[in-house]
This record gives structure tokens, C-alpha cells and sequence, in this order.
């Protein structure tokens, strides 16, 4: 059956999404009074850091694919 939307490519593209708010909420959470970043330790703070940069570049490239997945078919 033909549907109107490629669901896949939506579903990716919610999730991606989501992903990037959770990792916005984060950040405002851990800013202080001055605007910086508060970590309990340097290596807890250089991990989460990595990792959210890594989530948050896949989010883009999967926001990217499923936008031109919704357009071209």
C-alpha cells in the first residue's frame, strides 16, 4: 500500500529531533548563574561533552537524510 508520507523517513526525523531537544534540555539544565557549563568532575564533564556532540551530529545527518527522503520519494 502507497502512503502519502515515507513513515521510516519521519519516524527518523522525530527522533532526531527528540534527540536534539533532550541534549538542548541538558544543556540549559547544567548552566549556572554565569552561563557556563557546571560538570561534578573534568573527565565526567569531557565525556558528556564528547557524547553529545557525537549525538547530536548523528541527530543533524539523520534530520538531513529523512528531510530529502520526504521530498524526493
Amino acid at each position: 500500500m502507497k502512503t502519502i508520507i515515507n513513515n521510516e523517513a519521519a519516524w527518523i526525523m522525530a527522533g532526531a529531533i527528540l534527540v536534539k531537544i533532550i541534549i538542548a534540555a541538558r544543556r540549559f539544565n547544567r548552566r549556572g548563574i554565569g552561563g557556563l557549563q557546571h560538570f561534578t568532575s573534568f573527565y565526567a564533564g569531557l565525556f558528556t561533552v564528547i557524547i553529545e556532540w557525537f549525538l547530536s551530529i548523528a541527530a543533524v545527518v539523520a534530520i538531513i537524510w529523512a528531510t530529502l527522503q520526504l521530498l524526493f520519494t
